[in-house]
């Protein structure tokens, strides 16, 4: 009977102490705040899942000009990968036919621009 209620407490402390580690552990949402905070140049964070906004974030600790939501922000030559992603998701919901289509057909004002 001793033996079985010195087991008991001594689990009963390992469970608690394994709760108050865990409890004081950052969450993985703050090891990745912290991560990107460091990182030179991140600004914001948008993680879009089904359609729906999961996570705004924006990093204020940068010492760049105040910036709103009508501010612009330079992407380089990421745009060229969202564009690319775009025109596959277009393509295999029926939106283009291919990736041979003009431009011209959907925005036949493009013409008036000089290359």
């Amino acid at each position: 009977m001793k033996n079985t209620i010195l087991f008991l407490f001594f689990f009963i402390c390992l469970v608690a102490g394994a709760y108050l580690y865990f409890i004081n552990q950052p969450s993985n949402q703050e090891l990745l705040y912290k991560e990107l905070e460091s990182k030179d140049g991140v600004q914001t964070m948008l993680i879009i899942k089904n359609g729906e906004i999961i996570e705004d974030h924006a990093f204020r600790n940068l010492p760049l000009e105040p910036h709103s939501n009508d501010s612009f922000y330079q992407i380089n030559s990421i745009t060229k990968s969202i564009v690319s992603i775009l025109i596959g998701i277009a393509i295999e919901e029926g939106f283009i036919e291919s990736v041979e289509q003009s431009i011209e057909e959907y925005i036949p004002e493009i013409r008036d621009y000089e290359n």
